[in-house]
């Protein structure tokens, strides 16, 4: 059922890459951690993102945007009570992002833009890996869905290329890890570079 539903988000990605006035590619770096009420693995990991999207200019103000991306989900800790091999623990998985976002521009002058954009987002786990050591107890959520924030400015044009950067924050809905007792969401954020075409 999974990789049915990604594949039908990839067609339709694909699909709007045909209908869309604007694409773009956008990576760097992306920080992620655990929040839970015991402080579970709510130490940061840092990795590399990349996403490939697709935007379309309602008009001058307000734009959509579709994303596909890899991201890297998790945290780590360091508890010194427990025994030596629990205590450090890094947990990481890999998932693969679809978002869309609306996006506003606000226009400090004529040629300087800032954007914020806000929408739904879901992460699918690329591969089941039962989690081992200190969470082994602990399941994992094939599919995450949340919501996707982020702020930006476009820095440079060069014809029809723009260049520019944003910060993005993920916030999950549903929990990725959890017992019968215990449940973990995940947070993450982005400082991104982007470079885009418009057709």
């Amino acid at each position: 059922m999974k990789l049915k539903v990604i594949i039908l988000l990839v067609l339709l990605f694909c699909f709007s890459v045909a209908q869309s006035q604007v694409l773009y590619i956008k990576n760097g770096l992306s920080v992620s951690k655990m929040n839970s009420k015991l402080s579970f693995l709510n130490k940061s990991i840092v990795n590399y993102s990349f996403f490939v999207g697709v935007g379309y200019n309602i008009n001058k103000r307000y734009e959509i945007y579709t994303e596909i991306g890899r991201i890297v989900k998790g945290g780590k800790e360091y508890n010194e009570s427990l025994k030596e091999k629990y205590q450090n623990v890094l947990l990481e998985r890999n998932f693969l992002q679809f978002s869309t976002d609306l996006r506003v521009n606000f226009f400090l002058e004529e040629d300087l833009s800032i954007f914020i954009g806000l929408g739904p987002k879901l992460d699918f786990l690329l591969q089941k890996e039962h989690i081992k050591g200190l969470y082994k107890d602990y399941d994992i959520n094939n599919v995450l869905y949340g919501i996707k924030t982020e702020i930006g400015t476009k820095i440079l044009s060069l014809g029809n290329f723009d260049v520019g950067f944003s910060i993005d924050a993920h916030v999950d809905i549903n929990h990725m890890l959890y017992t019968e007792f215990i449940s973990i969401r995940n947070f993450m954020y982005q400082i991104n570079f982007m470079l885009a075409y418009n057709f």
